[in-house]
């Protein structure tokens, strides 16, 4: 068991290391090889994962473009018929802006998002923002997920393996994304903000609790989700902000957690990432590493033959 485990840790940790060496940073590769080694162990049964939705599973750039984040397509210039209130929803930011900056506590930083995104909605639910014309900008607005990771959602269905998106993005948004790319399955959960239509099919504001990324951990997680396989304390945790590393904070009793972290387009905060994640991932478009942690975590105990990739 140990010594089988040992061998593949630091065997797998080179092929991950050198294989795509220009954009795979790891700042400690004894304690990533160690977390590998009792991942693999523990095998699928013990396995959770717990990742970011915008810019993590989607994408950040293509052919030379930013990809929109789910936020994004709820701004005016995406919505037909709303582009007038470009201007108002602006000064609401601009409202906000300064005061977000000076803002010191978590506390302080969410009630003021959250008075932020209430003022912004009150201008669409005035306008009349309806659920077939956000539905319809939802459908037709292509927001590309990373390349594979429609295998790795598949990989983790297959082995029954639950995976929580946790997004302070729109969860209706990321629902029509997973829906169009055939990736609904029972193991995946959607914690994200939620928008809430009138009998008529108007916008009248969001469910609660509001997600920010300040906020995004166990204070707006139902306990109870966890609670649901309270066996499965090995966590491989995907993100793209230092926020994303709270996404794990309610696992009870967790073992061993894998923090991947997709550094997009921002060098300067390369110390961070690094200081913050096991492994940084650099202008990265694809889901390579996190699907080579999960076939090995997943093919190590039993023997690749049993599990269904």
């Amino acid at each position: 068991g140990t010594e089988q485990a040992e061998m593949f840790g630091s065997s797998f940790l080179r092929s991950l290391l050198f294989t795509r060496q220009a954009h795979v940073h790891i700042r400690n590769t004894r304690h990533v090889e160690k977390v590998l080694q009792n991942m693999a162990a523990g095998g699928r049964e013990k396995l959770r994962v717990i990742s970011d939705f915008d810019q993590t599973l989607s994408g950040y750039m293509q052919n030379g473009k930013k990809i929109l984040t789910s936020i994004e397509l709820f701004q005016p210039a995406n919505l037909p018929g709303f582009q007038v209130h470009e201007k108002e929803i602006k000064e609401i930011y601009m409202h906000y802006a300064p005061k977000l900056l000076s803002a010191t506590s978590v506390d302080e930083k969410a009630i003021l998002l959250s008075e932020n995104l209430l003022k912004m909605t009150d201008v669409y639910v005035a306008a009349k923002l309806s659920r077939p014309t956000m539905f319809s900008v939802i459908q037709n607005t292509d927001l590309p997920l990373r390349t594979g990771c429609s295998s790795f959602m598949d990989i983790l269905h297959k082995n029954k393996v639950p995976i929580l998106i946790f997004s302070a993005g729109i969860g209706d948004v990321i629902g029509v994304t997973l829906e169009k790319a055939k990736l609904v399955y029972p193991n995946c959960e959607v914690v994200a903000n939620f928008m809430k239509f009138d009998d008529e099919g108007y916008l009248v504001g969001w469910h609660d609790p509001l997600i920010f990324d300040v906020n995004k951990n166990k204070a707006v997680l139902n306990e109870s989700y966890f609670r649901k396989a309270p066996e499965r304390t090995n966590v491989l945790l995907l993100g793209d902000s230092l926020n994303d590393l709270q996404m794990a904070d309610g696992v009870p009793g967790m073992e061993n957690i894998l923090k991947i972290g997709y550094l997009n387009g921002k060098d300067e905060m390369m110390p961070k990432y690094m200081k913050s994640f096991d492994v940084v991932l650099v202008n990265d478009e694809s889901m390579d590493v996190a699907k080579a942690v999960l076939k090995q975590v997943i093919d190590f105990p039993n023997g690749g033959s049993q599990s269904p990739l």
